[in-house]
């Protein structure tokens, strides 16, 4: 009898053990989010209670252990929703440089190589300069957009920049700009159609396709929802295809900036704040989230600018239903398979991953830290599986064709 019992024991233990292996391994583990998060609008962490105010931002200081991420309730402007993410960051103190004040500091040195797909860098100083995948680069040839995050070593020359032309028709120097260097990146990418065509279908004749699909949609929907400005052109008599002087335009900065006054109105409590969760028309626009709160918040101005550059797009739908906390937890817990992993340099890796439907999960890795940096949820209207399927159909007919 004890015999048995014995043996039963040890088929128990081993099936726990066997049980526990294929969890591990098992792909909706392997997620790399790191991150819990709650369904309610109170959370307790140890310490302190942390209660959400309907004007977005989070009552009190949070006082977050690691995984845990609390959204606030949303500020809300017309068509954009925006949710402030609070966390605890991992890679603590003002590690990172970004683009756009490294060009300010002349502290890189963003070069044009007469490639629309590269550009090289050299960081003459010694912090790391990081660049968020969708920066739009001023000046050189044609205005490019970096296709990946990239994390930059100090002291590091000559770096690759995978890039799209976001500006069709121009090679040669713009007016006074240098035709050979890139003066400044204020601006991103102002569309998930723009985003998913650079960092998913890496296609340079869908960027451009997507860059005139933002600017119809702006003259269409400036118009028809802003009263007082009559019919709208964005486009620019200097170089009516670029997406970055488009997005310089009066009209959109004007209407940007009232967008802007209203969200920031509300964003009071900073501490902690590490990401925004952003809808428009009640649909999910991206998701963003870092492991560095200065990064964060350095990056939140241009962040901002992005999606409300989207929102002033797309038309004003009356009475449409809201997102709530429910659905961005709903994003940022949803298990996810691995498509690819990019090794950007000695310091990136750049891995994407489907999660639910069209919604992709971009992660980025500092591996001089060996720690995650940024997560990018964005939902896409394409699906990669069947975008993989035509290329592998696409690259067989190719070959019977090519032999």
């Amino acid at each position: 009898m004890k015999k048995r019992i014995t043996i039963l024991t040890l088929v128990l233990l081993m099936s726990g053990v066997a049980l526990a292996i294929w969890i591990k391994n098992s792909p909706s583990s392997k997620v790399p989010l790191h991150s819990n998060v709650r369904h309610n609008d109170v959370a307790v962490n140890g310490s302190k209670t942390i209660r959400q105010s309907d004007t977005g931002s989070v009552q009190d200081d949070p006082v977050l252990h690691p995984g845990i991420i609390i959204a606030s309730e949303p500020v809300t402007y017309k068509n954009l929703q925006v949710f402030f993410l609070y966390g605890h960051a991992e890679i603590e103190g003002e590690r990172y440089v970004t683009l756009d004040d490294a060009l300010k500091g002349k502290l890189v040195v963003v070069r044009e190589t007469s490639d629309v797909n590269e550009l090289k860098l050299d960081n003459r100083s010694s912090s790391y300069i990081y660049i968020n995948s969708g920066d739009i680069v001023r000046g050189g040839k044609q205005d490019r957009t970096i296709q990946f995050d990239v994390v930059i070593a100090p002291k590091t020359r000559n770096v690759n920049l995978a890039s799209f032309c976001v500006e069709a028709g121009r090679w040669d120097n713009r007016g006074n700009e240098s035709a050979h260097m890139f003066s400044s990146s204020q601006n991103a990418l102002s569309s998930k159609q723009l985003k998913a065509a650079a960092k998913m279908s890496r296609d340079q004749g869908e960027v451009w396709d997507k860059v005139k699909v933002y600017q119809d949609q702006a003259n269409e929907n400036i118009t028809k929802n802003y009263s007082g400005l009559g019919k709208v052109d964005v486009k620019s008599d200097i170089s009516s295809s670029s997406l970055q002087l488009t997005l310089e335009n009066k009209n959109i900065r004007n209407i940007n900036g009232k967008y802007r006054q209203h969200i920031l109105e509300h964003f009071r409590n900073r501490k902690n704040a590490i990401g925004i969760a952003c809808f428009i028309n009640g649909k999910l626009a991206s998701i963003d989230i870092f492991n560095n709160e200065m990064l964060f918040s350095d990056l939140l101005d241009k962040m901002l600018n992005s999606v409300i550059d989207e929102a002033i797009s797309e038309d004003i739908v009356k009475n449409y239903k809201p997102a709530d906390t429910a659905n961005v937890y709903g994003f940022i817990r949803q298990s996810s398979r691995l498509l690819s992993a990019d090794k950007v340099n000695k310091s990136t890796l750049f891995s994407t991953y489907k999660t639910k439907d069209h919604v992709m999960l971009f992660v980025t890795d500092d591996r001089d830290q060996g720690k995650w940096l940024h997560k990018n949820w964005l939902e896409t209207d394409d699906d990669p599986d069947q975008r993989q399927l035509m290329n592998s159909y696409q690259d067989a007919i190719n070959e019977i064709r090519n032999p």
